[in-house]
């Protein structure tokens, strides 16, 4: 049986189940590309009032039956991805490309015409596969102090 998706702006209560969310699909997605230390600073993430505000005014949340098993966020202003991640356990569904999809037509709305993110990089392959190029590797240092390797990518949009 096929349970509808349904994405929507993040709320106070779901600041939980999002650092859930991420702490999982990192975890699970990227073991294979970083070290466990970085791993476990980049997952270091408390919900604190700087984190709880960022996830209320700027994420946004998939939902399945009660359940958030997706994230995501666009910056309107400057068309910068980020925390595209989906629970291990609905893996392969499309729920990134549906968080993208719909990113992409928040960014479009508000008249933007190039989207960028910086891709881990176990996720490259994916993000190619939605239109993103890639750029050369960098370090890129996360909020929490993981200094991991990632790929610039850019998409224009129409």
């Amino acid at each position: 049986m096929q349970q509808t998706v349904i994405i929507r702006k993040a709320e106070h209560q779901d600041v939980t189940a999002v650092l859930n969310v991420r702490k999982q699909a990192i975890l699970a997605g990227c073991k294979d590309a970083y070290d466990s230390t970085q791993l476990d600073l980049w997952t270091g993430v408390s919900a604190d009032k700087v984190i709880t505000d960022m996830i209320v005014n700027s994420f946004y949340v998939s939902e399945m039956g009660n359940e958030i098993v997706g994230t995501g966020k666009v910056d309107l202003t400057t068309g910068q991805i980020d925390g595209i991640f989906v629970l291990p356990s609905h893996f392969g569904l499309g729920l990134a490309r549906a968080m993208l999809a719909f990113l992409e037509q928040k960014a479009k709305a508000h008249g933007l015409t190039k989207l960028f993110l910086d891709a881990t990089l176990n996720a490259v392959n994916a993000y190619s596969a939605y239109g993103f190029i890639a750029d050369t590797p960098r370090n890129y240092e996360s909020p929490t102090g993981a200094v991991l390797r990632c790929v610039p990518m850019q998409k224009e949009i129409k």
